[in-house]
C-alpha cells in the first residue's frame, strides 16, 4: 500500500511538471519588443496627452480695418486653430465684396478651395480650385495656378484618382520651380510623396525618397509646419518596415513640431501616428486613448474622413481587447459617417473579423459576402496597381488563417498530452474544436477563392479592352493614311505629292506599332526585329525604287520595346528607310540596306547604312532645316540618346537611345 502511494505521488509530480513545461511553451514571451523603444513611445505618449491643445473658439475679430489679403490670411489661421466657423464667416463676407480685382477674386477662390479641402468637402473644393486654376492660366498667374493644382491633387488623392493626383501635383511642381517658390515646391514634393504612399501597392520604401526631398526643401525654407508632418510620415513608414531605430529620431522631431504648431490637424496626426506605433507594438490600451483624443479633434474640425478613420481604429483596439460589443458599435459608426466616399466606409471586413472572434461564424460569413459584393461593384474604379495590392491582402489573410489554425491545433494537442488522466474527455473536446476550426477555415478559403476568381475575370476584361483600344487606334490611323492617299491622288504637284507620301508613311509606321500590339499576347511591348520587316515592306510599297534588286540585312537579337520607346524609334526608322528609297537607289542597280543593333549596358546602339551616294557635301545635319533629319535628331534626344552621321561607301546613321524605363529612372 505504501509503495502504491509513492508511485502515485511520483506519477503526479511527473504529470504536473509536464503540464508546466507545455503551458510555458504554449505562451512564449515576445522577445521582439525592445524595452528602449517602448520607453521612448511611452514618453512621447505622456508628452502628447499631457499637453492640451487650446482651440481658437473666440469671437471673430472685425476685418473692416484690414486689407483684403490680411483678412484672407486671418481667416485661414482661424481655420487651422479650431475656428472653422469664424473662417467661413470671414470668407462669406469677403465674397460679398463688390470691388474685388481679378487677382483678389482668384485668391478668394483658392481660399474657399483650401477651406473645403481642410473640412474634406472635396467636391466643393474641386469646383473652387478648378475656377481658380482656369483664371490663373488665362492671366498667366503662375503661383496661383500651382496652388490651385496642389489643392486639386489633394482632393483627387483622397477620392482615389491616383493618376490625376500625380498629374496635377507634377504640373504644380514644374510651375513652382519656374517661379522659384521653394516653400510651395516643398509642399508639392510632400504631396507627391503622399501619392506614392497611398498607391494601392502601398509600399513604404517607395514613399521615403519623396519624403526626403520634401524634408530637405522644408528645412531650407524654414517651413516647420510641413517639416513636422513629413517627419511623422517618415517615422511611421520606417516603423512599418520595422526600422524602429531609424524612424524614432524623425518621429520624435515630428511630435515636437506638431505640439508646438498649434495646428489642429497636425496635432491630430500626432495622436494618430503615435497610436499606429503602439498598434505595431501591440499594446492596444495605449493606442485606444490616443485614437479617442484624435476623434475629438476630428469632430471639432468637422473632418468626416478623419472621423471615419478614428471610429475604425477605435473598433480595432476594442477588438484586440476582446471587447467585441464596443468594437461592433464603433465599426457601425465607421460605416455611417456622412460625406465619406463609399470606398472608405466599407467596414464589412472589420465586422466579419469581430464576429469571427466572437465565434459567430454564420454572421461572419454574411459580412464576408457583403464585402465580396462591395469589392465587385467598386472594382471598376481601381487600376492595375490596386489589383496587385488587393491580391497581396488576400494572400496575407489566407496565411494568417493558416497560422491561426496551426496554432490552435498545436495548443489542442499539447493540452491533450498534458491531460493524461482525462485523455478521452480532452480528445473529444479537441476533436470538436478542431472540426469547428476546419469548417470555419474551409468557409473562409472558399470566400477567398471566389474573390480571386472575380479579380481574374476583371483582369481579363481589362486586357480585352486594351486590345480593343489598340485596334481602334490602328484603324483611326489607317483612315488618316487613306485620306492622305486620296488627297494625294487629287494633286498634280509632284513636290506636294511627295510630302503627303512622307506624311502617309509616318502615320502608317505608328499604325503598324498598334497593329502588332493588339495582334500579340504582350500588350505592353513589341518585338523590334519582326516590326522592322513589316515596316520595310510597308515603306517599299509606298515608294517605288528604281533599283532592280534590294538586299536587306537585319542583325539583332529579339528585342522587346515598350510603346513609349517603340513609337519614336519607329518614326526614326521610317525616316531612314524613306530617305534610302527616295535618294539612295536612284542610280543603283542593286540596293543594300543594313540594320544592326546591340545593347551596351542600359543603352542601345542602332546602326543603319545603305550604299547610296550619301548626303550632299556642305550640309550640316545638326543645323539642317530638313524635316526628316530634324525628326531623327529630336526623337533621338527624346529617347535619351543621340544621332550621328558618317559616310563610308554609303550613308551610315548611328542612333544611340535608351528605353523609357531607363530614362524615367534617371529622371
Amino acid at each position: 500500500m505504501h509503495l502504491c502511494n509513492n508511485s502515485f505521488l511520483r506519477y503526479l509530480v511527473i504529470v504536473c511538471c509536464l503540464l508546466f513545461i507545455l503551458s510555458y511553451q504554449s505562451f512564449p514571451q515576445n522577445n521582439a519588443l525592445n524595452s528602449t523603444i517602448n520607453k521612448d513611445l511611452l514618453y512621447l505618449q505622456n508628452e502628447v496627452l499631457g499637453r492640451e491643445l487650446i482651440l481658437n473658439t473666440s469671437a471673430c475679430n472685425s476685418i473692416a480695418a484690414l486689407l483684403f489679403e490680411e483678412a484672407l490670411k486671418n481667416a485661414l489661421v482661424y481655420d487651422k486653430t479650431g475656428g472653422g466657423k469664424c473662417c467661413k464667416k470671414i470668407l462669406e463676407k469677403l465674397t460679398t465684396e463688390l470691388h474685388l480685382s481679378p487677382l483678389e477674386n482668384c485668391h478668394l477662390q483658392i481660399a474657399w478651395a483650401a477651406y473645403f479641402t481642410a473640412h474634406q468637402n472635396y467636391d466643393s473644393a474641386k469646383l473652387y480650385a478648378s475656377i481658380a486654376n482656369q483664371k490663373a492660366g488665362e492671366q498667366h498667374w503662375r503661383e496661383e495656378k500651382s496652388e490651385a493644382l496642389l489643392i486639386l491633387s489633394r482632393g483627387a488623392l483622397r477620392q482615389r484618382n491616383i493618376s490625376a493626383a500625380y498629374a496635377w501635383a507634377d504640373s504644380a511642381l514644374v510651375i513652382s520651380r519656374q517661379n522659384k517658390n521653394e516653400v510651395l515646391e516643398g509642399k508639392i514634393l510632400f504631396q507627391l510623396a503622399l501619392c506614392a504612399r497611398r498607391h494601392f501597392t502601398a509600399i513604404a520604401k517607395r514613399s521615403i525618397p519623396y519624403f526626403s526631398m520634401a524634408r530637405q526643401k522644408a528645412i531650407a525654407t524654414g517651413d516647420s509646419l510641413t517639416l513636422g508632418i513629413i517627419d511623422l510620415y517618415i517615422g511611421a513608414d520606417n516603423f512599418e518596415l520595422n526600422n524602429w531605430n531609424e524612424g524614432l529620431p524623425y518621429f520624435k522631431e515630428g511630435i515636437k513640431l506638431s505640439l508646438q504648431s498649434g495646428d489642429v490637424y497636425q496635432t491630430y496626426l500626432a495622436y494618430i501616428f503615435l497610436g499606429y506605433a503602439f498598434q505595431l507594438r501591440e499594446p492596444p490600451r495605449q493606442a485606444l486613448s490616443l485614437f479617442i483624443k484624435a476623434l475629438h479633434l476630428a469632430q471639432v474640425q468637422q473632418e468626416p474622413y478623419e472621423i471615419q478613420h478614428c471610429y475604425d481604429d477605435i473598433a480595432r483596439c476594442y477588438e484586440a481587447l476582446h471587447l467585441y460589443d464596443s468594437a461592433l458599435v464603433y465599426a457601425n459608426l465607421s460605416g455611417n459617417v456622412a460625406g465619406v466616399d463609399s470606398f472608405w466606409a466599407n467596414t464589412w471586413d472589420l465586422k466579419a473579423s469581430i464576429y469571427n472572434d466572437k465565434g459567430n461564424y454564420e454572421q461572419a460569413a454574411a459580412m464576408y459576402k457583403k464585402s465580396i459584393y462591395w469589392y465587385r461593384e467598386d472594382f471598376l474604379y481601381r487600376n492595375q496597381d490596386q489589383l496587385s495590392g488587393y491580391e497581396a491582402t488576400l494572400n496575407t489573410k489566407e496565411k494568417e488563417l493558416q497560422v491561426t489554425h496551426q496554432k490552435k491545433t498545436t495548443q489542442q494537442m499539447q493540452w491533450i498530452i498534458g491531460g493524461v488522466g482525462s485523455l478521452l474527455i480532452f480528445s473529444a473536446f479537441g476533436f470538436s474544436v478542431q472540426r469547428k476550426a476546419r469548417r470555419k477555415l474551409f468557409l473562409q478559403n472558399d470566400i477567398i477563392q471566389k474573390q480571386r476568381n472575380q479579380l481574374q475575370q476583371s483582369l481579363g476584361e481589362k486586357e480585352m479592352l486594351l486590345k480593343e483600344i489598340h485596334h481602334r487606334v490602328k484603324n483611326n490611323l489607317s483612315v488618316i493614311s487613306s485620306l492622305l492617299e486620296l488627297q494625294s491622288s487629287a494633286i498634280s504637284d509632284t513636290t506636294a505629292k511627295a510630302i503627303i507620301a512622307e506624311g502617309q508613311s509616318r502615320v502608317s509606321s505608328i499604325a503598324l506599332i498598334h497593329q502588332r500590339l493588339y495582334q500579340h499576347e504582350n500588350l505592353a511591348a513589341i518585338e523590334l526585329r519582326a516590326f522592322l520587316h513589316d515596316l520595310l515592306r510597308q515603306v517599299r510599297s509606298i515608294f517605288n525604287t528604281p533599283c532592280t534588286t534590294l538586299h536587306t540585312e537585319i542583325n539583332m537579337s529579339e528585342t522587346l520595346l515598350d510603346i513609349d520607346t517603340a513609337v519614336p524609334l519607329g518614326l526614326i526608322l521610317n525616316e531612314l528607310l524613306t530617305n534610302s528609297f527616295k535618294y539612295a537607289f536612284n542610280n543603283s542597280k542593286e540596293g543594300v540596306i543594313k540594320i544592326d543593333m546591340q545593347q551596351m549596358g542600359g543603352e542601345y546602339v542602332l546602326t543603319y547604312s545603305d550604299n547610296g551616294p550619301g548626303i550632299a557635301e556642305g550640309i550640316d545635319i545638326k543645323n539642317t532645316t530638313t524635316l526628316g533629319l530634324r525628326l531623327i535628331r529630336r526623337l533621338s534626344k527624346q529617347l535619351g540618346g543621340s544621332s550621328t552621321y558618317q559616310y563610308t561607301n554609303g550613308s551610315t546613321f548611328i542612333i544611340r537611345f535608351k528605353d523609357s524605363s531607363t530614362t524615367n529612372m534617371e529622371a
